[in-house]
């Protein structure tokens, strides 16, 4: 991702690993979850007209929403590893802690997008499987 240094991504994925461990904790308590992932959707929707999301937004919202239609037991055919790694994002993009702070205009960003774009590459086929079957409860 451009704009990142090598040891930006190095940390990253160093801080991905804690956040997933962070993640595993997390979803065993529901209502923490819950409130997690509402909060996370909300941050995002503050962020919607943000330009810097628009190559990931579709995948985002589609992420973010599965991750809420499983906890809430609407959907449950994905993995837990799955949502233990969307959550390990959505706990990374809801850190007031970044490596890049988001206070500083577009380019405080690029981490969270780093890290969710990763995360978005790891859960590829189950956003697509969430997102047909979304399509069909229309």
């Amino acid at each position: 991702m451009d704009g990142l240094t090598n040891e930006n991504k190095a940390e990253l994925i160093k801080v991905m690993e804690e956040s997933k461990h962070e993640a595993e904790e997390m979803i065993k308590d529901e209502e923490k979850t819950k409130k997690t992932i509402e909060t996370a959707i909300e941050k995002a929707q503050e962020l919607e007209k943000k330009s810097i999301f628009e190559t990931i937004w579709d995948d985002l919202t589609a992420m973010f929403g599965m991750a809420k239609d499983w906890i809430y037991g609407k959907y449950r055919e994905t993995s837990t590893t799955s949502i233990i790694a969307i959550l390990s994002g959505i706990i990374y993009f809801l850190s007031p802690i970044d490596i890049i702070p988001d206070i500083i205009p577009i380019i405080g960003y690029l981490d969270d997008i780093f890290v969710l774009s990763i995360i978005i590459n790891q859960v590829r086929k189950d956003i697509d499987n969430y997102k047909i079957w979304k399509k069909a409860q229309k």
